[in-house]
């Protein structure tokens, strides 16, 4: 999967915690233990099952799944939410909220307006703050980045990695690079130890693709 649709298909279905595309980049190059793995010059989330980018109703459906662990008496509701976005075709966020009752619409409003916001969240590689996107379930949120290490993906650039897969990596060093205040507290020698290195290896990489 290229890196757009990766990371569309985070912000889709991981709305409460992939809030914008450097916060998924964080995720996938930086996140130890984030259940993906280069392969075939891509980074590919472990799974025994294909995946795809969801369509606006299966990440809506997805997000009332989580709900349901919550209130399982949820279950008809959703179900029926989900018939009538379907079945009437609603293509927008106004018009899904319609579909929903009260109830429904307060336990989701959250991850729906972040859903129908994917687009704009895709295209977005600034810090994300909760002033940006009220969604933000953390009241105090603030975003910091992972850290950096021997194990961090983007610290194990691969020979055969893709050219849109190297320039999303290079994205996510410069933002590293000029984002200091969002480093890990007591981490910034591992930052500046990580950094040249990381910036020779992509200079290495890209001079064999031209």
């Amino acid at each position: 999967m290229n890196v757009q649709d990766t990371v569309k298909r985070m912000l889709m279905v991981y709305p409460s915690i992939s809030i914008n595309a450097i916060d998924v980049y964080d995720h996938l190059f930086c996140t130890i233990g984030n259940g993906f793995r280069w392969e075939d010059g891509e980074l590919v989330e472990i799974s025994d099952v294909p995946l795809k980018v969801p369509t606006l109703y299966e990440a809506i459906d997805n997000a009332m799944q989580f709900k349901m662990v919550e209130d399982p008496y949820s279950l008809f509701e959703s179900t029926q939410a989900i018939y009538r976005m379907r079945h009437n075709g609603y293509d927008d966020q106004e018009e899904i909220v319609k579909s929903f009752s009260t109830k429904m619409y307060n336990m989701l409003k959250e991850s729906v307006s972040l859903i129908c916001r994917t687009e704009e969240r895709l295209n977005d590689f600034e810090v994300p703050t909760r002033k940006r996107y009220p969604e933000i379930f953390m009241k105090n949120y603030e975003f910091n980045l992972y850290g950096l290490c021997s194990y961090s993906e983007i610290c194990n650039l691969p020979d055969d990695i893709k050219p849109d897969w190297l320039e999303a990596a290079e994205q996510m060093l410069n933002f590293i690079k000029n984002h200091p205040e969002t480093w890990r507290k007591n981490q910034e020698a591992e930052y500046n130890k990580w950094i040249p290195k990381i910036e020779e290896r992509i200079k290495e990489l890209k001079s064999k693709q031209q």
